[in-house]
Parts: structure tokens; C-alpha cells; sequence
């Protein structure tokens, strides 16, 4: 697990100013799996049978739906 101390200056600038105090190590690590601080990352599980928002499929009872994810904190760019 990483840390906010592991974080570029960029990624803790931006958990500081968005989060919780209590919720920086959090941030910090679920930022990491997601894009591995990569500020181009893309996650684009969107496909011509699944627009964003349609259902692609469930994980442990909890629907997964299509979407269009980009940068450090992989926002929802669908909406």
C-alpha cells in the first residue's frame, strides 16, 4: 500500500485539497491502483453494445456499468 508521502507533489496537492485529512493515505492508494499516477491514463470500458452507463456486468452483486475514466483520480468523464 502506498502513502501520501509516496505520492508526486502534484497527487498530494490535489488529495490536500479534495480530501479528508483522516481520508489522505486512501486517496493516495486508490489514485495509485487506478492509474499508477499516470495523468493520461484512460480506462474506456465503453464498446458499441455498451454506451456509458449501460451495464457491462456485476462483481460481487454490485452492477458495473460502461464508462469513460481518465487521469490521476480516474474521473468519470461519461457525465
Amino acid at each position: 500500500m502506498v502513502t501520501l508521502a509516496d505520492a508526486p507533489c502534484e497527487v498530494q496537492c490535489g488529495i490536500r485539497e479534495f480530501w479528508p485529512e483522516d481520508q489522505w493515505d486512501n486517496a493516495a492508494n486508490v489514485s495509485y491502483l487506478e492509474s499508477k499516477w499516470d495523468p493520461f491514463a484512460v480506462d474506456d470500458s465503453r464498446d458499441a453494445d455498451h454506451p456509458c452507463g449501460a451495464m457491462v456486468r456485476v462483481v460481487d452483486g454490485i452492477d458495473v456499468s460502461a464508462e469513460y475514466s481518465i487521469g490521476i483520480f480516474q474521473i468519470n468523464a461519461c457525465n
